[in-house]
């Protein structure tokens, strides 16, 4: 492919990865787009290379047969709006805060819900989308005379997209499966808005006192923390954010976003540890801090009502 074929489909998957980091840290921050990123990156990265593929595949088919234009346009417009709401859903979670102030609350909490079956099916789209170029491609010999693509076109495509669209359909169901354990409709809606006033917690190992108290948590909300630490001998040097993690009940690890607290230093320090959101589904979670004045992990665990 010309250089200008190559460059338009990086361009492409750039703009996919600007639509998740653009929407989340105008969200939350640009930290947290980032922590995002690396929790969800195998997800990002497919749906951005998918849709950056198909944005090359079709500037080398205008290209070489301008009078399909449309046919192609029509194809990478289609798959690339379910890839873009599939980069809506890996944040949505935080745009929940955005879209009731744009008059589709109903829709925030669906995208909320549904996060994983918007991401698989951005995925088989893309994936449908790609073999509908090269179908093109061979349907009008546009493909070069030698290499991996000339064997590619040499297969039966349009078997192949029946196939691919076959596939993504059970793989979308699967995921449907999955997510429909959580609550849904009204109780989902229920869940994200409740406000819950829970206990502080305290561990006192090593010389060193932690306290740590949840700051009215909402699930959906990014999850913030109220901490103090007091201490006799020695000074207040850790890096809270680093030490930080939140867990919640199914295993996932959320690393702590921001420490908004006193520089290090002293024997006694407050300030607020903030973490993403927590999903709407959670019943009970814990907050880990690693390494503190000589204990491994120091654990406060929290069930919500």
């Amino acid at each position: 492919m010309k250089p200008r074929t190559i460059v338009s489909g990086a361009l492409g998957a750039v703009a996919m990865f600007a639509v998740f980091f653009v929407l989340t840290a105008l969200a939350e921050s640009v930290a947290y787009a980032w922590v995002q990123f690396v929790r969800m990156w195998y997800w990002i990265v497919l749906l951005a290379a998918g849709f950056g593929t198909q944005i090359a595949l079709h500037v080398h088919i205008r290209e070489q047969l301008r009078q399909r234009q449309a046919q192609s346009t029509a194809g990478v417009a289609a798959s690339g709006g379910v890839s873009t709401m599939a980069m809506m859903a890996c944040c949505a979670h935080r745009v929940t805060d955005i879209l009731p102030f744009l008059g589709a609350s109903a829709a925030a909490v669906f995208l909320v819900q549904y996060q994983t079956p918007f991401l698989v099916l951005g995925v088989f789209s893309n994936l449908l989308g790609i073999v509908f170029m090269f179908r093109i491609m061979q349907k009008h010999r546009l493909g070069p005379a030698n290499g991996p693509v000339k064997a590619l076109l040499a297969l039966d495509l349009k078997k192949a997209m029946v196939a691919v669209a076959v596939i993504g359909v059970v793989a979308v169901g699967a995921s449907l499966t999955t997510t429909g354990a959580g609550p849904t409709g009204p109780a989902l809606a229920a869940e994200t808005s409740r406000v819950f006033d829970l206990p502080a917690r305290e561990n006192a190992a090593g010389g060193l006192t932690v306290t740590v108290e949840p700051i009215k948590l909402r699930l959906g909300n990014p999850s913030r923390f109220s901490i103090a630490l007091n201490t006799h001998a020695g000074s207040l040097d850790a890096d809270l954010a680093k030490a930080a993690t939140l867990i919640d009940d199914r295993g996932t690890v959320h690393p702590a976003v921001s420490w908004d607290g006193p520089a290090p230093g002293g024997h006694h320090a407050s300030g607020t540890l903030s973490f993403p959101a927590l999903g709407a589904e959670t019943r009970s979670f814990r907050l880990v801090l690693k390494d503190l004045y000589g204990v491994p992990e120091r654990v406060f665990e929290w069930q919500l009502p």
